[in-house]
């Protein structure tokens, strides 16, 4: 249902699923609250230091991490799945049950989330092309894409759909030369 996250993703796995039933009805509402946790911990140190670090206690971290969500008016369903977080002590695990309870929505859908990492933006026709050609790879699944900068491809693109990688990058193809060079040499 949920998909492959990390080391921990068996445990976020059980979370997503254990969240998915209780949000029936307000999963989309859900998805977005756990989506700005997640931004809001990426953003700010002292949320960070709070979930990550194993010098608070339990009740600490869960009285900090509702005042926050209170303060952000977050709905009661947010507010008590916090709170069996913090009390399991899995605080540390939000960013990644932010994402795999979005990529369980998408795939209750139909949708398949691809990541798209190209060296220099593209235009919306471009986009439009690698979603068609995707969407037709893959049996016209609807295809949700989430592109991302990286100029240290250098040019071309790479694109991710769960574990399957498609590297079509300069670098990727400058590193498969210097391989065969070395091993010719």
């Amino acid at each position: 249902m949920a998909g492959n996250y990390s080391k921990n993703s068996a445990l976020t796995d059980r979370f997503v699923r254990a969240l998915l039933p209780l949000a029936a009805g307000q999963e989309q509402a859900i998805a977005g609250e756990l989506a700005q946790l997640k931004v809001a911990i990426e953003q700010s140190a002292d949320l960070r230091r709070l979930i990550f670090s194993p010098l608070f206690l339990r009740a600490q971290q869960k009285a900090a991490m509702l005042a926050v969500l209170e303060d952000a008016k977050a709905s009661k369903l947010l507010l008590q799945f916090i709170g069996t977080l913090a009390d399991a002590k899995r605080l540390a695990l939000l960013p990644e049950i932010a994402d795999g309870f979005a990529a369980a929505l998408s795939a209750m859908r139909g949708e398949v989330v691809a990541e798209l990492r190209t060296a220099h933006a593209l235009s919306a026709e471009q986009e439009q092309n690698i979603i068609r050609q995707l969407a037709s790879n893959l049996g016209g699944k609807k295809i949700i894409l989430r592109t991302q900068i990286d100029p240290s491809l250098l040019g071309g693109l790479s694109v991710r759909i769960g574990s399957q990688l498609w590297d079509a990058s300069l670098r990727s193809k400058l590193n498969g030369l210097k391989l065969v060079l070395s091993n010719a040499a």
